[in-house]
């Protein structure tokens, strides 16, 4: 990993004590040192947070690591450790307080960290049951555009049956009025008789 010329610098001063106007003299005079040390450092280090702060200066986003009370910041890409220092509110030493505010912030964040996650699976849960249920709908469409796709084939089946009927009830129709007619010459034979002729006479 890249460790820019700054943050060899803050490392000298913040971290090994160096007084300002000693530092580009300690760094060459132990360079090496200094990238093994600062890259040993960053290894035991944990992530905090990828994004921007608003007071860290510039636009871009950083990552923040923690080692015990060391900060280091990189590049998102963790290419580049762009600087690094301590955590010091500004306390006297010996009250501890920075520590124990230090201790707190962190707690706060596990739990902050814990929350985000809830709601991340929260999330991904709400998200999977909302794919399955469009799924399952997705798949009641396809077997509805099935059973449309059959009930129109049937309707259009029973619209030409109906034709067919009509046609055949047409041909019905010719053929009922001969049947009719010799059905009348029939019984007009069948009745026939001198007491009709007679009958219908007196009438």
């Amino acid at each position: 990993m890249n460790i820019t010329k700054h943050a060899r610098e803050r490392w000298a001063e913040r971290i090994r004590g160096v007084d300002k106007s000693a530092v580009p003299a300690y760094i060459t005079q132990n360079e090496k040192q200094i990238q093994e040390d600062i890259n040993k450092t960053f290894e035991a280090s944990t992530l905090l947070y990828t994004g921007q702060i608003s007071y860290s200066g510039g636009k871009a986003s950083s990552k923040y690591f923690l080692k015990d009370s060391l900060v280091i910041i990189t590049d998102t890409s963790e290419q580049n450790i762009i600087t690094l220092y301590p955590m010091d509110y500004g306390f006297p030493e010996e009250t501890g307080l920075d520590k124990t505010i230090r201790d707190a912030l962190l707690k706060e964040l596990d739990k902050v960290e814990g929350e985000i996650t809830q709601s991340q699976s929260d999330f991904e849960d709400k998200l999977g049951d909302n794919e399955m249920d469009s799924n399952t709908v997705t798949n009641q469409l396809k077997d509805l555009e099935e059973q449309e796709h059959e009930l129109t084939k049937r309707k259009r089946a029973l619209e030409a049956e109906k034709r067919a009927l009509d046609e055949s009830r047409k041909v019905l129709r010719s053929g009922s009025v001969e049947l009719n007619q010799k059905r009348k010459n029939l019984v007009s034979q069948l009745v026939n008789s001198k007491f009709l002729l007679q009958d219908m006479s007196e009438v």
